[in-house]
């Protein structure tokens, strides 16, 4: 009996070894995923189909993106972890002002000053980035700022805010809320509510040192200005007016016709004096008219006289300060060549100023006294003044009117008036 033939079966054998070896390799392949999403899962006939799982760094699939304002998850050495990515902890701290001063709030603007300062610091060893907001509710836009902010890092940031018109029109002291609030992604982080008060609109209370505010009220920008001016013209002798182009006398005899426009609107005078209030940042504490108010109302003191006048011969290209003497105010003009005066008024009496040209504004509602009366007053004022605020220095340096809006201005037509006057002058 011959051997058996075995070849064959060999054959056989081999080829479903083989195809059992792909069949549960790739089964093997198939149950590899490890439901970890911070390792990579790799079975291939490179790793003869055997699962291998390399842990990962970083985001990937069902370990990222952000779990609160400042985690986020992260695949990290092949496992999910959360970790800070931003600050999360901050304070915010604001200096607000007890009170708001209308025209203190419009210099310090012009000047580029902000209305408060706040203070944001960082808590966290991780840099971070906020916003910040502020208003005053009813009185002011939103002020918005964002801000970046190092681990730990403390940053004061100036807030100026944008007031308006209400707020410069206040005819009486009142309250409001001032808001602040420190948010990140529109979470709020941190908000402050703070009662504040606000003066009314026309109170002159600058800190010592800083009594330019004055300016703020010489309004030569106002349509009123441009209408008193328009009045003015009729009472010069060739009705117009060229400031320092004319010379010295013809100078004097414009402001002459000033004065005598602003005496024919029957402006009265109203005696006031200065509130003084000595207690190391505030020195002065008066209500002040705007220029339109006192030609509106028929009405001025000494200071509401001052700018007025200021207000009406800067339009004019003259320069203008504001003199104080103990309890009073009244408006200079200043000269550009050192004769000023001198033709005019220098031989009436001696010790003339040859800087100033000073105006006793009050006699403007008094009848009986003549514009040279009132230059006479103005020189012995100005031999008593304590201190000069030169308001055409502070317009330069950028210091601008407050708005004013829409008003009348009830200035009275002078035409017939003017004809009496040009005559009376032998014009």
């Amino acid at each position: 009996m011959g051997k058996p033939n075995i070849f064959p079966a060999v054959i056989v054998a081999a080829v479903l070894l083989a195809l059992g070896i792909s069949y549960f390799g790739a089964d093997s392949c198939s149950r590899c995923d490890d439901g970890n999403p911070c390792t990579a899962d790799l079975c291939s006939i490179d790793t003869q189909y055997r699962c291998m799982h390399t842990a990962l760094d970083g985001e990937y699939g069902g370990c990222s993106g952000e779990t609160d304002e400042c985690h986020a998850k992260t695949c990290s050495s092949g496992a999910c972890v959360e970790e800070q990515v931003s600050a999360c902890s901050y304070s915010l701290e604001c200096n607000a002002p007890a009170l708001l001063n209308p025209p203190y709030e419009h210099y310090k603007t012009a000047l580029g000053e902000p209305t408060l300062q706040c203070t944001v610091s960082n808590l966290d060893g991780v840099a971070g980035k906020v916003e910040l907001s502020a208003a005053v509710e009813g009185y002011s836009g939103v002020f918005e700022k964002t801000i970046e902010l190092g681990p730990n890092e403390t940053k004061e940031i100036g807030v100026a805010l944008n007031f308006n018109e209400k707020f410069y029109s206040l005819e009486e002291s009142t309250f409001s809320t001032l808001k602040t609030r420190l948010s990140r992604s529109n979470y709020t982080l941190q908000s402050n509510s703070e009662t504040i008060q606000m003066e009314k609109a026309t109170i002159y209370a600058p800190p010592r040192g800083e009594e330019e505010l004055l300016a703020v009220w010489v309004t030569y920008n106002d349509p009123c200005i441009e209408e008193i001016i328009s009045e003015a013209k009729k009472l010069t002798p060739d009705g117009e007016f060229r400031a320092y182009q004319r010379e010295e006398d013809d100078r004097m005899e414009e402001m002459e016709a000033v004065f005598y426009a602003l005496r024919y609107q029957n402006i009265t005078y109203v005696s006031s004096s200065f509130s003084t209030t000595d207690i190391g940042t505030t020195f002065y504490n008066q209500n002040v008219r705007l220029p339109y108010q006192s030609l509106k109302y028929k009405q001025m003191n000494c200071v509401d006289g001052a700018v007025l006048y200021s207000a009406i011969l800067e339009k004019l290209e003259y320069e203008t300060a504001v003199a104080f003497s103990p309890g009073h105010a009244f408006v200079l003009v200043k000269s550009r060549d050192s004769g000023w005066g001198l033709g005019f008024f220098g031989s009436m009496f001696s010790g003339w100023d040859s800087e100033w040209i000073a105006i006793e504004t009050t006699d403007t509602g008094d009848p009986e006294a003549t514009f040279e009366d009132a230059v006479r007053a103005g020189q012995r004022n100005l031999d008593q003044a304590t201190q000069i605020v030169d308001v055409h220095s502070a317009i330069e340096e950028g210091i601008v009117p407050l708005p004013v809006g829409g008003h009348q201005c009830g200035i009275a037509d002078l035409s017939q008036k003017a004809e009496e006057h040009q005559a009376l002058m032998g014009n």
